[in-house]
């Protein structure tokens, strides 16, 4: 049967488990929870041991699991961050949904439409709150477009294209633009 945590007062700390140890929890979910006043990271789980021993012990978490099923059942945990490989998002968003946890769950959602029904599906039926990691949402430039094309400033629009690189998180990327911008250069 599933638990519904919905409805339950507010928390003045809340507890945090990382379900995926790799490269997205390490770069972007865990060092941003830590930035956060009222939030701590309880437990890392993932089925790597040198991965989740890895994370606890550079980022401090004292808890680690190699099962996140083991992880869920911890009622300190009020949320999980799913930064598993994609293929494993839906079994472990839907488990951490039916235990009682809210999910932020890493892009994609999942791998089919039938995997994120479920996911939707189990959300509504715990009452829990489910929400895909679309960063850019939040993004000031992101969201200056969004108001630009609701006021039509850019006409009737029926097709658009973005893109973008993120050569911070990929330092080989880096030196791909400084090759073309050394290319764009006129010559001295």
């Amino acid at each position: 049967m599933a638990k519904n945590r919905a409805s339950r007062t507010r928390v003045e700390t809340v507890g945090v488990g990382i379900i995926g140890a790799g490269g997205i929890a390490r770069g972007a979910h865990i060092p941003g929870y830590k930035k956060l006043p009222h939030v701590n990271i309880v437990a890392v789980s993932d089925a790597v041991e040198a991965a989740r021993e890895g994370v606890a012990r550079d980022f401090d978490i004292p808890n680690t699991y190699a099962d996140f099923r083991e992880m869920l059942k911890r009622d300190d945990i009020h949320a999980v961050s799913v930064t598993t490989p994609n293929f494993l998002h839906a079994e472990a968003t839907i488990a951490a949904l039916e235990a009682g946890k809210h999910v932020l769950c890493e892009k994609p959602l999942a791998m089919n439409a039938q995997e994120g029904e479920a996911m939707c599906e189990a959300a509504r039926r715990t009452g829990n709150k489910l929400m895909c990691g679309f960063n850019n949402r939040f993004n000031p430039r992101i969201q200056m477009m969004k108001r630009f094309a609701e006021s039509g400033a850019f006409g009737d629009m029926y097709y658009t294209r973005a893109q973008g690189v993120a050569a911070a998180r990929h330092p080989w990327l880096g030196h791909v633009h400084q090759q073309r911008e050394k290319r764009r250069r006129p010559a001295d």
